[in-house]
């Protein structure tokens, strides 16, 4: 899907909520510190769910727009349960949605060293424990880039 395209996914079909997903007690078996994490959102379905109420940018709107996708080849419950059980199908699902997250952050910004920083906080971000320690920074970095 094309920047186009996704941007009028994200406006047409994705809806925000301050709340848990109603399959956090799930996620929290795999995750036990996700709660403790601000600002982790979760996609089920088109639903972005955000409990902490934060400020959620274009690009990571790519990011979670990306799994609502990805959750629909599958059906969502089948695409959570799989992301939660196989390390192997989260970061595949991870990396394509921080792969999108990172490409429409370049077409929107230019400065070179704002880009080295976004792309040092997602690394940072998909090397994490919130996502189970899968990959080191490095290779979190090279993955989205």
């Amino acid at each position: 899907m094309d920047v186009q395209e996704m941007s009028l996914f994200i406006t047409q079909k994705m809806i925000i909520v301050t709340a848990y997903p109603p399959n956090i007690e799930k996620i929290v078996k795999v995750f036990p510190n996700v709660k403790e994490h601000r600002g982790v959102v979760f996609t089920l379905g088109q639903v972005i769910y955000n409990p902490d109420n934060e400020h959620l940018d274009v690009p990571l709107q790519f990011h979670e727009a990306t799994h609502s996708i990805q959750q629909d080849k599958l059906g969502a419950e089948k695409w959570w349960d799989k992301y939660l059980e196989d390390k192997d199908f989260r970061l595949s699902q991870e990396v394509e949605a921080y792969q999108n997250q990172y490409k429409k952050y370049r077409k929107t910004q230019k400065d070179r060293n704002k880009i080295a920083k976004y792309l040092h906080r997602l690394a940072s971000d998909l090397s994490s424990e919130v996502y189970g320690s899968m990959v080191n920074y490095s290779e979190a970095k090279k993955l989205i880039a």
